[in-house]
């Protein structure tokens, strides 16, 4: 994500390691990226972002309203 512009390789870095939680727009970013370079298609853009937002802010709950929200996610969308 670094060598996208997006972010500083010591901030990814940060972001990878659980030190630091990626912001909104960086999400957004990345997800735009994803959709430009063809990685993504256009119509699941928005349920993308959406996840990704979602399991950012789970981070930040405690272990057992997270594996509730995750339990719920999974059967939303149908995940494994």
């Amino acid at each position: 994500m670094g060598m996208q512009g997006f972010v500083s390789t010591p901030g990814w870095v940060k972001i990878e390691n659980g030190s630091r939680h990626p912001s909104d727009e960086l999400l957004k970013k990345i997800v735009d990226w994803l959709v430009r370079d063809g990685y993504l298609s256009p119509s699941k853009k928005e349920s993308t972002l959406d996840e990704f937002l979602t399991l950012k802010y789970m981070s930040h709950l405690s272990p057992f309203v997270r594996n509730m929200a995750s339990q719920h996610h999974r059967t939303t969308y149908k995940i494994s």
